[in-house]
């Protein structure tokens, strides 16, 4: 046979074993202009798009968990599908009374008892770990990146280190800034300008026992990649109101393994309005606790610091400090 038939067959076997490796899911907004494509091969990665827009590719996400690497080389198991409309009514209305959570969701199923779930809502995406282990867990490591396919403007937060006020000043970064802002810490949210006047506003919401992610440019100009802080196990005096960390574990958190994770979001828009108004913290937070939230009514406070811890007057029947 010729060399050249033989090489054409070659590559045509292994592009088909490629594709036939690869499963894409698909999920779509309930008014079918958000899409999330999700691809499980050598790992999970996923792009979004809104009306057909590539907004961000490439997504990746991974979490280490004690000897295991969850979500290199997964192996699926299982998936379901759901669409949820409900009312949620908070506590306390902080931008409304009702909120409405409307999305479709996708749950894959993977072995050695982890899930990765998506839900994709009218104003954008998010997704979580779910484990179900016994016992507890150290978490050394979770990956989330995503790619940005075209030059896009960056406003961000950072900070030399992970402690911080959040009062450092907002910088306005294209991908050669971004990219030479490595040593920084970049603080959630960050908001991206993508093309044809779409806004990406990148966070987080539902973090119990676990810290909360930074961003840096360490992957690439195009990229964000998480970072962690490591867990506190000693600290140290630094100022009448700080302390400083002086020494730390070598995981991000020792916690249960049966949970649910930290959710990663993107609210996507082109009206900048929807950005304030905006309620997905909210809605991708856990459930209120308590029973009776009757008692909690919102009102006005200060921070003691401000007069010096001694609140005075008539009304105050405590010591303070």
């Amino acid at each position: 046979m010729d060399i050249k038939k033989i090489l054409f067959l070659l590559v045509t076997v292994c592009s088909f074993l490629t594709l036939y490796g690869q499963k894409v899911h698909e999920l779509v907004s309930p008014d079918h202009t958000i899409r999330v494509e999700i691809t499980v091969s050598d790992g999970i990665y996923y792009d979004v798009f809104c009306k057909e827009h590539l907004l961000l590719k490439h997504g990746t996400l991974q979490m280490q968990m004690d000897d295991k690497t969850l979500g290199l080389h997964p192996k699926l198991i299982g998936k379901k599908s759901k669409t949820v409309n409900e009312s949620l009514k908070p506590v306390v209305p902080f931008k409304f009374s009702t909120i409405t959570n409307h999305y479709n969701q996708l749950l894959l199923n993977f072995r050695g008892n982890y899930s990765v779930e998506f839900r994709v809502f009218d104003d954008g995406i998010a997704y979580r770990f779910i484990t179900d282990k016994k016992g507890e867990v150290e978490v050394t490591n979770e990956l989330f990146q995503v790619s940005l396919p075209e030059e896009y403007l960056l406003h961000v937060q950072q900070s030399d280190g992970f402690k911080t006020a959040y009062e450092e000043p907002y910088s306005h970064l294209r991908p050669d800034e971004w990219n030479r802002s490595a040593d920084k810490y970049t603080l959630l949210p960050v908001l991206i300008e993508a093309k044809d006047n779409y806004k990406i506003l990148i966070s987080e919401s539902d973090l119990a026992d676990y810290p909360a992610m930074f961003l840096t440019s360490k992957g690439g100009k195009d990229k964000l990649t998480s970072v962690f802080p490591r867990n506190p196990i000693e600290f140290g005096e630094d100022g009448d109101r700080s302390v400083k960390l002086l020494k730390e574990a070598g995981y991000l958190a020792k916690t249960r393994g049966k949970r649910n994770f930290p959710w990663r979001y993107f609210v996507i828009t082109s009206d900048d309005g929807q950005l304030i108004e905006n309620t997905m913290t909210a809605r991708l937070a856990e459930s209120c606790k308590i029973a009776d939230s009757s008692w909690i009514k919102p009102g006005l406070t200060t921070w003691e610091w401000w007069n010096g811890a001694t609140p005075y007057g008539p009304e105050v029947d405590f010591v303070a400090g």
